[in-house]
């Protein structure tokens, strides 16, 4: 009897195990909505660094790709013109939709430039150095008479859409029934080719054609154009060109509540295939980029322990508050915190001016 109990324990374990094991079973129970968000509790330091032959640009337009870390940019850039008031920091939102993602593209999407198309004067009275920023597809810039730059970040394909599907789990738009379906046919294929190729891409076939549009762009109208998983050193040639000085946050916008920690193979496959154009421009986008780097970077600038830094804290996401933190003072939290995981916060629209 004791043998035939000690069975069926193991068999229960081996359950368990198997289940937890399984890519699309959810690791923690919580109350998910809309604005649930997650950030790192360490904080990143940025010093500036020395960069060969680059002066400062303008007017500078955020093409924000959906997850690909771009929300770190995205912050920095309005905490820089608050505090140090050098630009004008303005971005354009996807309209809300009740019951839908405003990161799933589909065809014919324009998210933010839908702001412009209601408003066509929305931004006739920007001030001569501004920062725009949204998600939207390449062609901003031709609302304006005076020339402006675009900045982006390119992920891969496959962990570009898994984040995107996660994320649409953790806020509440999708349930774990519904997440092959969202990958497979809810979203457009190669969504990052498009945007970047222009919003006449937004719908139809995207081809070689389509790829070749969008590599044109980036080297015509694009100050920097860098992998997601080098975000750091994008951040810091950005802040370095633009005399933003050195910089500190904790990342943030994880997805951390997630249905599937990895994709199935076939899926995976199946993905692949959908957005192939994706692939080889985050392809050309690596070679190129690392080869920029190591033109450009001459080297970084020392930060003394007293140095004081513009500082995104792993909160920001709900108080909205920048600081002002030494080099000594994030060290010292850092040890502090080094042992926790992420934090949970409930995201919060910035109060209006």
């Amino acid at each position: 009897m004791a043998m035939k109990s000690g069975l069926e324990a193991c068999s229960i374990i081996a359950l368990v195990w198997g289940l937890l094991s399984c890519p699309f079973f959810p690791m923690y129970s919580v109350e998910r909505h809309s604005h649930l968000s997650y950030s790192e509790q360490s904080i990143r330091v940025l010093p500036e660094l020395l960069i060969k032959d680059t002066a400062s640009v303008e007017r500078i337009i955020f093409l924000h790709i959906p997850k690909t870390a771009g929300t770190n940019l995205d912050n920095l850039a309005r905490a820089v013109s608050s505090i140090k008031g050098r630009f004008h920091y303005q971005r354009l939102p996807v309209p809300r939709i009740p019951g839908r993602s405003p990161n799933l593209i589909t065809s014919d999407w324009i998210g933010g430039l839908q702001q412009l198309e209601d408003n066509p004067s929305l931004l006739d009275t920007l001030p001569h150095f501004f920062f725009l920023t949204g998600h939207f597809p390449y062609g901003l810039h031709a609302h304006f008479t005076e020339p402006s730059k675009y900045v982006t970040l390119i992920r891969h394909p496959l962990e570009r859409e898994l984040s995107d599907a996660n994320f649409a789990y953790q806020r509440g738009y999708i349930n774990s029934e519904e997440f092959t379906a969202y990958l497979t046919e809810r979203m457009i294929d190669n969504p990052q080719v498009r945007l970047i190729a222009g919003k006449e891409y937004m719908t139809g076939c995207c081809t070689e054609q389509t790829l070749a549009q969008a590599i044109k762009n980036i080297e015509r109208d694009f100050l920097l154009a860098a992998p997601s998983e080098d975000v750091d050193v994008f951040l810091q040639i950005l802040a370095s060109t633009q005399g933003w000085g050195p910089l500190a946050y904790a990342p943030m916008q994880i997805t951390h509540e997630k249905i599937a920690k990895h994709l199935d193979p076939l899926l995976a496959e199946t993905l692949l295939q959908k957005h192939q154009w994706d692939l080889k421009l985050y392809e050309w986008i690596k070679v190129r980029w690392s080869a920029y780097k190591e033109k450009m970077i001459l080297g970084e600038k020392e930060l003394l322990p007293e140095s004081t830094i513009l500082t995104l804290m792993p909160d920001h996401l709900t108080t909205k508050e920048p600081k002002f933190l030494s080099i000594k003072e994030i060290q010292a939290y850092n040890r502090t915190h080094m042992d926790q995981k992420l934090i949970e916060l409930e995201q919060c629209p910035y109060p209006q001016k």
